[in-house]
């Protein structure tokens, strides 16, 4: 048995608030990666469902707004922490 965890990525905002949204992926973080980007991460299952989700997204899956603009609000004060902490670690570095 494989019991080492996957993830689905996407750097995409508003994909990103419909999977947290929707439930259908668990959020687990986000990631500072190059260039100044964040991605974001889920708990994938063994099908790997993410990109068949995104295809439905894209098709105009329908969501409630109110969950979706409160998961976008979360998931953009996540990205911020994440961005600030990077500048800080960036500056301290440069900094030694």
């Amino acid at each position: 048995m494989n019991t080492e965890m996957q993830y689905f990525e996407t750097d995409d905002l508003p994909f990103a608030a419909f999977l947290k949204t929707t439930g259908k992926l668990r959020f687990y973080r986000c990631e500072s990666r190059a260039g100044n980007r964040i991605a974001f991460l889920f708990h994938e299952d063994e099908t790997g469902k993410g990109d068949q989700l995104n295809e439905e997204f894209l098709s105009g899956a329908e969501v409630p707004a109110a969950s979706f603009y409160e998961a976008i609000r979360t998931l953009r004060r996540l990205m911020s922490t994440k961005q600030t902490n990077r500048s800080n670690h960036e500056y301290h570095e440069s900094h030694r």
